[in-house]
């Protein structure tokens, strides 16, 4: 088979119509060919086609190649665009400069390899013309330019300040490469300004402030010696004097103030616990606390102890603990529950009563609960009373009640409950006795008497 081929517009699609804006450089070629058989006709079939790029004319080092697979040759005419399966890359010519084309149709090489030329336009990319729109600089594999614009490379070269001159009182231009700028010192005074030394020569220098200004004057300026102008403190304090429970005052300068101990009509106590003598009178508005509801004094004249809000005049929220006689007023205590009990064991040798507990109450009515532990010596005849006595009007307020023990060894229990009602202060006594005589002895242990006010 006789073939014949032609490259023609190798670069047609890169260089003949460039784009107005940047774009990406295409990464493909157009090749064109023509394709006749052994007789001279033209092909018209579907074939399979090869190209590759070779370094020189007859060499063996390829640097790309692609396959197309189905190419359409109608009338001996076919067009395919290389680099549609591997990339052509502007690096490819940047590198190895001349390249040949050898094409194969089927397992038929068409020789000889075709050198690949420039169209007109490319003709000029080795040099650029006009503007262009790169998105970086690179030489030699270094950025000169990066992605911002900005200039990466080598800053040797450039050119930069070209000259920099002085006028007074600045002198050591001009400057065109190197140099120093400084102030003259003969020119400072003339031109308004002073140096160090200027200002030294003519002893403005400050030294350091001394002295203090006298009590209820202040410093409004600094002589050149340091001294200090003083006048009359404007807007500040200029006495200070002290009222009630005070002493100390009249102050000017300085004092101190401390509070008046002598006083006869006002108290006081600080943190040091000051001895009080004579009357408290609380009358703050809203009355005063100390702590948290530790102590608390409306001015309703309600006291709490252990609550800040007391609901009578003495409102203890918890235990309280008397530790003498606790004499009740008025209408008593209501609620109130008092009760005496002793746990030894006492005894009566005699018919003559013994007290074993007693309970003072105020006016009132009472739950009073009588208890205790009883036996009789020996003697089972024998036995043992017990009652509650009212030892204010020598009068039997409940019993006697007769216990008559058999066992002399065992302790029988007593508990009973009785509804007092008294008119006024009565003390009210648990008491026992022997029923049988000086020989037989009656004992009590574990004896309570209890008292609540229920009315």
């Amino acid at each position: 088979m006789k073939n014949v081929f032609a490259l023609v517009g190798l670069f047609l699609a890169l260089a003949m119509f460039p784009s107005p804006a940047p774009a990406a450089v295409p990464q493909t070629l157009v090749h064109t060919g023509h394709l006749s058989d052994a007789q001279g006709k033209p092909v018209d079939a579907t074939l399979a086609f090869g190209f590759t790029l070779f370094t020189s004319e007859s060499g063996d080092e390829s640097v790309w190649t692609e396959e197309h697979a189905d190419v359409v040759v109608k009338n001996g005419a076919y067009t395919v665009t290389l680099g549609q399966f591997n990339a052509v890359t502007p690096e490819l010519f940047f590198k190895y400069g001349n390249l040949w084309l050898e094409i194969s149709v089927g397992a038929q090489k068409l020789l000889p390899r075709q050198k690949v030329s420039s169209v007109p336009f490319a003709l000029v990319s080795h040099d650029a013309i006009g503007a262009i729109h790169p998105a970086s600089v690179t030489v030699n594999g270094k950025t000169v330019i990066d992605t911002e614009g900005k200039w990466t490379g080598d800053p040797a070269g450039m050119a930069g300040v070209q000259q920099i001159d002085t006028t007074a009182p600045l002198y050591g231009g001009p400057i065109t490469n190197t140099g120093a700028i400084g102030i003259t010192k003969a020119a400072a005074d003339a031109d308004g300004y002073l140096s160090k030394e200027d200002w030294t020569a003519f002893g403005a220098k400050q030294t350091r402030i001394t002295g203090l200004c006298p009590n209820g004057q202040c410093a409004v300026a600094v002589n050149s010696d340091g001294t200090l102008v003083c006048e009359p403190c404007a807007g500040g304090v200029s006495k200070v004097d002290t009222g009630s429970g005070l002493t100390g005052g009249p102050i000017t300068g300085e004092g101190t103030i401390s509070l008046d101990k002598t006083l006869t009509d006002i108290w006081y106590v600080n943190t040091e616990g000051d001895v009080m003598s004579g009357g408290l009178k609380i009358t703050p508005a809203g009355g005063f606390s100390v702590g948290t509801d530790q102590l608390v004094c409306l001015d309703t004249g309600n006291v709490g102890i252990g609550t800040a809000t007391p609901a009578a005049k003495l409102h203890v929220a918890g235990d309280a603990t008397i530790g003498g006689d606790l004499t009740i007023t008025g209408g008593g205590l209501k609620g109130f529950v008092q009760y005496a009990e002793d746990d030894t064991e006492t005894q009566s040798q005699t018919t003559t009563w013994v007290t074993k507990i007693s309970l003072t109450l105020e006016q009132g009515t009472y739950l009073v609960n009588a208890l205790g532990d009883f036996r009789h010596s020996s003697d089972p005849a024998g036995g043992t009373e017990v009652r509650i006595y009212n030892t204010t009007d020598t009068a039997v307020m409940y019993g006697p009640v007769s216990l008559n023990v058999a066992d002399t060894t065992t302790y029988q229990s007593l508990n009973w409950l009785k509804q007092l009602t008294l008119t006024k202060q009565t003390t009210v006594a648990l008491q026992f006795r022997s029923t049988t005589g000086a020989l037989y002895r009656a004992y009590m242990k574990m004896a309570r008497l209890k008292a609540e006010r229920v009315d």
